[in-house]
């Protein structure tokens, strides 16, 4: 089903391609290159040259740079192209401070300002790193991780941002704005080859739909191989390659200009990506890289630890299936109830499914995994948001009241499977363990793989091979918001800024957790810690030494996925919060150049 999708999704931009292709050549004959812009047209962004030139849209206004006292990076489109900046992990070339990461996997990716960020693979931890493209905020990092499109400017804003966002975030925004439609008609295809089998094709086309009106396409296709091998080690993993990209994305964009003081943008988009990540290159071998290395047949990790080789092991897929679609209007009324003032209202529903797989020890033996499809390892966000401002100016007053509202849907399935080297490591490695206690031969070593097995008499080892967690929670969260933001020029040169926050915050959670085996060996073990003394006893333990060991015994068995205090258990949990929050800031200009 996942390549009849990816086949068909490859048909449909080629033939967008085609089109787009078409359109643009036939397109760049008959411009005009000396129109004048039209409604929405970016070309402020392209002029910006020097300092003075540089305009932003921080405080919901248009601002000169060295005007608004919000200490961040603007970047316009011209910087961004020369750069290759076409993804958020591309914009840490630009932006010093701003660290972006991914873990198991591309959808688990952390934003870091100033070295603050949400950090955790648990999808329900929203970001303190907001991403807003287009005015409309991203559920997490992960989902907002892509190719950004036609990218007109990007401001990096540090520290809280709550009274001049919809959505409140304590780190800092990642504010995206991309390029809007044109009463000029303009076009371009951009071709891309490198290293790695590197593919891309991007195609845009602007131009005007009558006097008041105006659309934007704009279609990317992008591949290559992936940066690291891969050493399958026992299998069943095939693929000797990881770090591909490919995917495709699609974005349609449709101004309206019905009068001169209003504008409506519609944007809908979709994307689609079906690539393998992520591995991880071996840093430093321990004490146990020896038992995974004998239960891989001596291929389970690297003799000797070198990153550059990006050579990494693991013996099951990675492989990930994303799609990610939306679509959001945007007005603009320049109202006649205060003058210099603007009403804006955006409106978004998105819709965001992550499936990925994953190899949970990093290595070459089969010890366990998250498999790939639906119920195993996905990850769902259905979101609406609806945020509403009014922005003007009034003498020596610049002035911003908005109210905000969402609510977001979140669904996760997790599912851990058991290889066949599941049971041996833990029974080696407690072995291990209790030799490294005793004077060498007191412990009987035979049977080493199945150690843990035999020594307690539970039901441990081959009957958990193969099985797996059942693990699903549900989130529904809902945020209402009130914020502003006000500005008073006492002076030329002094201005001192007030904001204001109140959020009101629910979140309703249901979980259920189903653990292989019902947890039998832990409850075993839990119920009667004198068998599995008396086992350990019979294998050569001293009965001195058992007070310490049994313990350690348990505990292996009674490891969070197999506890039967969790094995079918449910649980709901709610939570309210109301909170205030805001800022206080002065800004003094010495100078034309100074503030």
């Amino acid at each position: 089903m996942t390549t009849h999708h990816h086949q068909r999704g490859h048909a449909v931009a080629r033939a967008v391609f085609t089109v787009l292709g078409i359109v643009v050549c036939v397109g760049a004959i008959a411009a005009d290159a000396a129109a004048p812009d039209g409604i929405g047209t970016p070309g402020d962004a392209d002029q910006a040259t020097t300092l003075s030139e540089i305009q932003v849209s921080a405080q919901k206004r248009v601002e000169y740079l060295q005007d608004v006292p919000v200490t961040m990076v603007t970047l316009n489109a011209q910087t961004l192209k020369d750069a290759t900046v076409r993804d958020l992990k591309d914009l840490q070339i630009l932006v010093p401070d701003l660290s972006v990461t991914s873990t198991g996997a591309e959808t688990l990716t952390t934003a870091r300002i100033r070295s603050i960020g949400t950090v955790g693979d648990n999808p329900g931890l929203e970001s303190s790193v907001g991403v807003v493209i287009d005015g409309v905020q991203r559920a997490r990092t992960g989902v907002a991780f892509g190719d950004l499109g036609e990218i007109r400017q990007i401001e990096v804003l540090k520290g809280p941002q709550g009274t001049l966002f919809g959505k409140n975030t304590s780190a800092g925004i990642i504010n995206v704005t991309t390029q809007r439609p044109s009463m000029t008609e303009e076009g371009y295809v951009d071709l891309t080859a490198g290293n790695y089998d590197q593919l891309g094709i991007a195609a845009g086309y602007s131009n005007r739909l009558g006097d008041n009106a105006a659309f934007r396409v704009y279609a990317v296709d992008r591949e290559h191989s992936g940066f690291n091998d891969v050493d399958p080690g026992v299998g069943p993993r095939a693929r000797r390659d990881d770090g591909d990209q490919d995917f495709h994305s699609l974005r349609a964009q449709l101004l309206l200009n019905p009068t001169s003081d209003l504008d409506v943008l519609i944007i809908g988009d979709y994307t689609h990506r079906d690539e393998n990540c992520c591995t991880g290159a071996t840093t430093f071998n321990g004490p146990a890289a020896a038992i995974v290395n004998a239960l891989a047949g001596g291929n389970g990790v690297i003799a000797v630890a070198d990153p550059s080789q990006r050579l990494v092991y693991s013996n099951r897929g990675t492989e990930q299936d994303v799609t990610d679609k939306g679509l959001s209007v945007e007005v603009n009324w320049n109202t006649p109830w205060f003058d210099h003032a603007t009403l804006t209202s955006i409106t978004s529903v998105r819709d965001w499914d992550g499936i990925s797989s994953s190899d949970l020890d990093y290595s070459g033996a089969d010890l366990w995994y998250r498999g790939f499809g639906p119920g195993q390892n996905d990850v769902k966000f259905r979101t609406f948001s609806q945020e509403l401002r009014l922005a003007g100016t009034s003498g020596r007053v610049d002035w911003m009241g908005g109210l905000y509202f969402d609510n977001e849907h979140l669904r996760r399935d997790d599912a851990i499977t058991l290889g066949p080297a599941y049971e041996p490591y833990l029974s080696i490695a407690l072995l291990n363990n209790i030799a490294a206690a005793f004077p060498v031969g007191l412990v009987d070593t035979s049977g080493a793989a199945s150690f843990l097995s035999h020594a307690t008499g539970l039901p441990f080892g081959a009957a958990l091979s193969g099985q797996a967690t059942d693990d699903r929670w549900t989130q529904d969260a809902k945020s209402h918001a009130a914020f502003g933001n006000v500005t008073f020029h006492a002076t030329d040169a002094l201005a001192l800024t007030a904001g204001a926050r109140f959020t009101h915050q629910t979140k309703d959670v249901d979980s259920f957790y189903d653990n292989p085996n019902g947890g039998h060996a832990c409850g075993a073990a839990l119920g009667n810690p004198a068998a599995v003394a008396a086992a350990l006893a019979a294998r050569g333990v001293p009965a001195a030494y058992l007070a310490n060991v049994v313990p350690t015994v348990i505990g292996y068995l009674c490891l969070p996925w197999s506890n039967p205090l969790f094995d079918g258990r449910r649980t709901h949990q709610t939570l309210s919060e109301d909170e205030w929050s805001g800022s206080l800031k002065a800004a003094y200009r010495w100078s034309d150049t100074v503030m």
